[in-house]
């Protein structure tokens, strides 16, 4: 690779989620993530992460934003 190649060196998907509580423990507690900060009043977003992976979760406001 050449000096002024550019890499990617990672992205962070997004996800609208129906419960950000359950979700947040899915990832923690089944697929051994980090547990997050809780963003928002109340909170409505997480970032996971695990081994330089970070997932981006979203509350949807109704629940048929999520599909």
């Amino acid at each position: 690779m050449s000096d002024n190649t550019k890499q990617f060196l990672g992205s962070a998907p997004f996800f609208l989620v129906t419960d950000l509580y359950k979700s947040v423990a899915y990832y923690c507690n089944c697929l051994g993530f980090n547990r997050p900060q809780l963003w928002g009043n109340p909170p409505d977003f997480a970032m996971p992460s695990r081994d330089g992976t970070i997932f981006m979760l979203k509350q949807a406001k109704k629940p048929e934003e999520v599909s």
